[in-house]
């Protein structure tokens, strides 16, 4: 038998590792699913049991501060219980199973546990795979191979599954998924917002409950000032009440209730007042309105301060074309801005608060929708008709809604209810909408809703909704107006809405209403009518303001038309401040320009050629550019120019005095036509009719006239010398007097002065005595000689004051003649007849009236029976008169040059008459303010000597003298008091309101800041002497109350300075010396009392006098400076003429010597001035000559007045402006002079009256 030696083939191991791959995935897999259930059913087991216990916790009603705060640590324990179960089993389940490796040998080891008898054959074949066959025999690796292949033989993977572990995962998450599908059934709506809160618990996600509702506002920024209204509507369930809860950034805390409104019990509200909820929260605070188990989200609000217009100033900028750079403010009074058409108005707002953006709004009248809240329903009824309207059809009284309301059963076809005969009715108003609620029944509504109203008349008036079924009334007019082709949403109260006019109602009362259907049922509410709309200004368009400083916004717009505006401000946040004031502004048309050649006339005839003065008057309501003159000599020849005055800067108004230098030209017989064009910056022209100058021998010319009128006006000089001459004499021989016999007067006064008055007359008699004179002074023998002499000398100087007033008189007859033939001169420039027409009311004033006043004093002082003269005032009063005279002679001497200096040089004639003139006006107020300085002065010294006089009896009284002697002493003392009280009130003020202060503006010109001491208030009302009253305090019917015993309440007062001198403080010397309280009426009869009253009475007649004295003193300083700034300016003004191309100090200093003596300040002292005048003349017992001074009356300026400047036309309206300006310049001027003496105030009045008066006169 042979042996078989070939190779036996190798055994595959492949079915082992097949066996392990099927075996390693089941594992993978099954582990992984076991581990995802789990995870599922813990997160829906944990998911649904949060839910269910966020959902009824609410229901709880556990209080909201325990609740909120607990409120988000339950939720992050929520949150880590759903989370943290399912999360540990998916990593261990899922996670770990995916990424885990399981081993072949691991593989093996759990496969041979569930083989019986494979004693670790498979896990032995895999490790002698591993390390190679060659590590063992052939034979026992084949053996081992074939025995574990027999082993795995039919084996299944899945016996080596944990199918118990898999089948309990399962169940978990059936269970899971079945609560969560629970809770999904019970709470499907409320599910998402338990879910978000419970994984977002950190997000504001109020819990929800059986209520829930929405709240206004939600948040952000508001005013601080206004009032925030807060709603909370409620869209599910019901609660009795809610809160409100206000935390700030501090911690303080709030709680406050939210009303409930009567009408709706889904609404509630409440107005809270940011100003007064506390300090805490005046920078913002965060709120919640919490109630039923729920609250809402957290809604912060933040309060900003709303911008705050303090001032608002215009301007208006004129057009470039007229060369006006700088703005021209508009006056506060004004009613509107005004400017040229083509300009620019500036508006300048300073503003307070957080201003982020400015605007200019241009407005247009429009209306404004009014919100829900804003409208006001005027209701006529609701549920029943008025009582006495009786009703028809079938009208029940139900409740729908919570609402009362009438309704009729649903019917089929057209049906409906009504009433009439209101005896009352219901008004309806212009703008008006008239309004019903209905409720349509979902069901079954109608087809078509008709509601009527009846006016008294008829049901003529109707609106409809729906399908036009319903055939009463004429479809569209107001008896059946169409309001929808479809009806009002049903299931819900609408308010349907019918403006008043579309049903013509407007203006109208209405007596009855139908409420008609076409089938279906309805519910109707209240009826009545409504405002939905405001008239108000809508923006129409806008212009940007830019912030120049602080707080100071401005910005501009063109100015065209007629229009209104304002300015608006606004914050970060956008609130605008509250609406200002409108401004209204009107462009005027630049008017073309107005010329008149005032002088010569139409025709000018002259002897010889020479250059005759042309008097222009030009005006223009913005601006003149050129007065030009157009001349020629030849009519077949075109005409000639030559610019007579060109404005560098526009004037508004000029007198231009100019020679016509062409007719100097012409020769004997010749002619020159003539005319003058004035035109303005924007080249429109005006023009004068044409004009004629005629060369010719003519004994009548206008030349030979004004020589012979010229040779007249020497003698008026040699007279006034004559007269100034004859007058020094009396002055020279009233010096001598004075130095003579001033011991002799000054003595016969004091004897004279304190001489006893006459006893008052008795009341009681029946016919009044005649009034005892006044005993005479008793002097001794020489002095009575001496006075006799004086007497003499008086009257002999009173003869020839005398006759020197009646010369004087016959020269001041010759002047105003003169005067009225200067008028008729042709060639004689109006401002030289002005001046001398001021000439001749000067002369009058201070030489005419003033000797003839002087003359009478001195026939009085040469009366025996009147009392000593004072011859020092004679003095003073014959050196002014001089003075005032040489100011004549000054005048007419100017006045002489002027018209000789005419023909040579026109233009340095009139100005130096006019330097000249001024520089007199100047001297003339000099002399006048320095006689009310000396009066003020001699008064204050008499005032100083009555309170040492009351001084020393007050001192009496403290040191305990006899009672009855100061008493009879005081009463003596307080007649002359009295007096001197009274005039030093008429001269501090002679108009002025009783306790009326002048009220202070910012631009008074003038406002010192030095102070003086003044007597302290007293503590009650003044009292007189005891002896002056009844015991009882009333006065004695028998005893006639005197200028002395009024109220104060009616007496000027004494310590308020007549010229805005310092202000007063009391002075410390009356600190100890106020009058004490009043004692009562029993300690009357006490001496003490009566002591204690007579030193108060005392203490109040030295604090007016105190008062009176600082007061004068005050008006005295002021005086003094007023001297001195008027003597520098007369000063400046006397300079000579700076040389051409130089600036001319001298006309600056004109100026300011102009303007002083036209200052407010210079007018309250001419006017003091005259009180002095008066209350010397009521001394004298003489009617006063005295005349107001020259320098106040107009004609001792003429010439001189200002020229017509933007504030006597701004006060004007445009159309009076145009009206005014269309007048000729002499009408125009005269108007404006009459405006600037009236004041703003008279202008409306003294417009009527003066073209009334224009209307009414004659023409000749």
């Amino acid at each position: 038998m042979s042996l078989d030696l070939a190779p036996v083939a190798p055994l595959s191991s492949r079915p082992l590792y097949r066996l392990i791959r099927r075996t390693r995935f089941l594992l993978r897999v099954t582990r992984i699913v076991t581990g995802l259930a789990l995870s599922v059913g813990l997160f829906l087991g944990a998911l649904a049991f949060v839910v269910a216990v966020d959902l009824l916790l609410p229901l709880l009603q556990i209080p909201f501060n325990i609740a909120f705060n607990l409120d988000q640590g339950l939720r992050l324990a929520s949150l880590l219980l759903v989370v943290l179960p399912p999360a540990a089993a998916l990593l261990i389940g899922v996670v770990f199973p995916l990424f885990r490796r399981f081993s072949a040998g691991a593989v093996a080891r759990r496969i041979e546990a569930h083989i019986p008898g494979i004693h670790n054959r498979l896990v032995s074949c895999l490790d002698l795979e591993a390390r190679g066959r060659a590590a063992a025999s052939p034979v026992f690796y084949r053996r081992l191979l074939t025995e574990a292949l027999d082993r795995i033989h039919g084996f299944r993977p899945r016996r080596v599954l944990d199918f118990v572990k898999l089948r309990r995962a399962g169940l978990i998450a059936v269970i899971g998924t079945l609560a969560f599908a629970v809770v999904w059934c019970l709470f499907s709506k409320n599910l998402p917002t338990a879910m978000a809160r419970i994984f977002h618990p950190f997000e504001d996600i109020p819990p929800v409950a059986g209520v829930a509702y929405t709240v206004e506002p939600d948040g952000g920024a508001f005013l601080r000032e206004e009032k925030i209204d807060f709603a909370a509507h409620l869209t599910h369930g019901e609660t009795g009440a809610l809160m409100l809860a206000l935390r700030a950034d501090n911690g303080a805390a709030r709680d406050m209730p939210l009303e409930q409104v009567h009408d709706d019990s889904s609404l509630f509200q409440l107005q809270l007042d940011t100003v007064s909820i506390g300090q805490a929260y005046q920078n913002g605070f965060h709120y919640r309105v919490h109630g039923g188990g729920t609250w809402s989200p957290r809604y912060d609000v933040r309060l900003v301060e709303r911008p705050l217009i303090t001032n608002v100033d215009t301007a208006v900028y004129y057009p470039a074309y007229m060369a006006i750079p700088e703005g021209h403010p508009t006056p506060r009074e004004a009613a509107e801005i005004i400017g040229p058409e083509g300009g620019e108005i500036e508006v300048a707002v300073q503003a307070d608060g957080q201003v982020a953006v400015g605007e200019i709004q241009l407005l247009t009248p429009g209306k404004r929708p009014l919100t829900a809240r804003e409208q006001v329903e005027r209701v006529w009824f609701e549920d029943k008709a008025p009582a006495d309207a009786p009703a028809g059809g079938t009208w029940n009284q139900v409740k729908k809604e919570k609402h009362s309301a009438h309704t009729e059963p649903y019917a089929i076809g057209e049906h409906g209810h009504w009433f009439q005969g209101d005896a009352a009715g219901f008004a309806v108003q212009p703008g008006d909408v008239l309004f019903a609620y209905v409720f349509i029944d979902p069901q079954t509504p109608p087809d078509e809703i008709l509601v009527q109203w009846n006016d008294g008349t008829g049901w003529e008036h109707g609106a409809a909704w729906g399908a036009d079924l319903i055939h009463q009334g004429r479809l569209g007019a107001a008896s059946r107006r169409l309001m929808g082709k479809h009806l009002p949403v049903g299931g819900q109260w609408v308010r349907l809405e019918v403006p008043a006019k579309d049903v013509d109602l407007e203006g109208k009362t209405v007596h009855g209403m139908a409420f008609k259907m076409s089938g279906g049922q309805c519910w109707w509410g209240k009826s009545g009518a409504v405002r939905t709309e405001e008239p108000t200004y809508l923006v129409d368009k806008t212009f940007p303001m830019s912030l120049e400083a602080t707080g100071r916004w401005t910005g501009r717009l063109p100015l065209v038309g007629k229009g209104v505006l304002r300015a608006e401000m606004r914050n970060q946040e956008g609130h605008a401040n509250k609406p200002m004031a409108e401004l209204r502004y009107t462009a005027v048309k630049d008017q073309p320009p107005q010329v008149v050649l005032q002088r010569p006339g139409a025709e000018l005839t002259l002897s010889e050629p020479q250059a005759p003065p042309l008097t222009i008057a030009a005006f223009d309501d913005y601006g003149l550019k050129d007065v030009t003159v157009f001349y020629r000599d030849n009519e077949a020849q075109p005409y000639q120019s030559r610019i007579l005055r060109h404005f560098d800067k526009p004037e508004r108004n000029q007198t231009i005095v100019a020679p016509l230098r062409e007719a100097a030209e012409l020769k004997q017989g010749g002619v020159l036509h003539y005319y003058i064009q004035a035109s303005d910056r924007k080249d429109q022209t005006a023009r004068t009719p044409e004009y004629v100058v005629r060369i010719t021998a003519d004994a009548n010319a206008a030349d030979k006239q004004e020589a012979a009128f010229d040779k007249t006006q020497d003698t008026f000089h040699d007279r006034l010398l004559k007269l100034i001459a004859e007058q020094k004499t009396v002055q020279t021989k009233v010096e001598k007097l004075d130095k003579q016999y001033a011991e002799t007067t000054e003595k016969a006064r004091k004897e004279q002065a304190a001489a006893p008055e006459p006893p008052p007359p008795d009341p009681k008699a029946p016919t009044p005595p005649m009034p005892t004179p006044k005993d005479g002074p008793k002097l001794d023998p020489e002095t009575a000689k001496q006075l006799a002499e004086l007497e003499k000398q008086l009257a002999e100087l009173a003869k020839e004051e005398n006759k020197n007033a009646e010369d004087a008189a016959h020269l001041n007859e010759d002047l105003t003649k003169a005067n009225a033939e200067a008028e008729k001169l042709q060639t004689l420039p109006p401002i030289v007849a002005a001046e001398m027409k001021a000439l001749q009311k000067t002369f009058e004033q201070t030489a005419v009236k003033a000797m003839k006043n002087l003359g009478e004093q001195f026939n009085q002082g040469a009366n025996p029976k009147s009392d000593a003269p004072d011859l020092k005032d004679l003095e003073n009063q014959a050196n002014r008169l001089a003075k005032d005279l040489e100011g004549v002679k000054d005048r007419m001497e100017a006045l002489d040059n002027a018209r000789k200096g005419l023909r040579d040089d026109l233009a340095k004639a009139l100005q130096e008459l006019q330097r000249e003139m001024l520089n007199e006006n100047g001297k003339l107020s000099e002399r006048d303010l320095q006689d009310l300085r000396d009066f003020i002065a001699k008064m204050r010294e008499q005032l100083k000597d009555f309170q040492g006089k009351q001084e020393k009896l007050l001192d009496t009284v403290e040191k305990g003298g006899d009672l009855k002697d100061v008493e009879r002493q005081q009463a003596d003392l307080d007649k002359q008091l009295d007096k001197m009280l009274d005039a030093a009130r008429k001269m501090l003020a002679a108009k002025r309101k009783p306790n009326r202060r002048k009220p202070t503006f910012p631009d008074e010109p003038y406002t010192p800041d030095d102070e003086v001491k003044v007597p302290p208030k007293d503590d009650d009302t003044n009292e007189p002497l005891p002896n002056a009253k009844k015991p009882d305090g009333t006065a004695n019917p028998d005893e006639k109350k005197s200028d002395a015993a009024k109220d104060d309440d009616d007496k000027e007062p004494l310590d308020m300075p007549a010229l805005g001198g310092p202000k007063q403080v009391t002075d410390k010397r009356f600190d100890k010396k106020k009058r004490p309280v009043a004692h009562k009426p029993g300690d009357k009869d006490d001496a003490d009392a009566q002591r204690n009253d007579l030193e108060s009475h005392q203490n109040d007649r030295l604090r007016d006098l105190d008062a009176a004295e600082k007061s004068l003193a005050s008006d005295q300083q002021t005086l003094e400076k007023m001297l001195q700034g008027l003597e520098e300016a007369m000063k400046a003004a006397g300079q000579k003429e700076a040389k051409p191309g130089q600036p001319n100090e001298a006309d600056d200093a004109m100026q300011q010597l102009q303007h002083m003596l036209e200052s407010p300040a210079l007018r309250e002292a001419r006017a003091m001035l005259q009180r002095m005048h008066k209350g010397q003349a009521s001394k004298s017992k003489q009617p006063s000559n005295q005349p107001p001074t020259p320098s106040q009356s107009e004609t001792s300026q003429s010439g001189n007045n200002p020229p017509v400047g933007a504030a006597d036309l701004s006060k004007l309206s445009p159309a009076a402006r145009e009206a005014v300006m269309k007048l000729s310049p002499r009408l125009r001027e005269e108007l404006l002079q009459g405006l600037r003496e009236q004041g703003p105030e008279g202008y409306g009045p003294f417009i009527e009256d003066y073209f009334k008066r224009l209307t009414e006169t004659k023409t000749p």
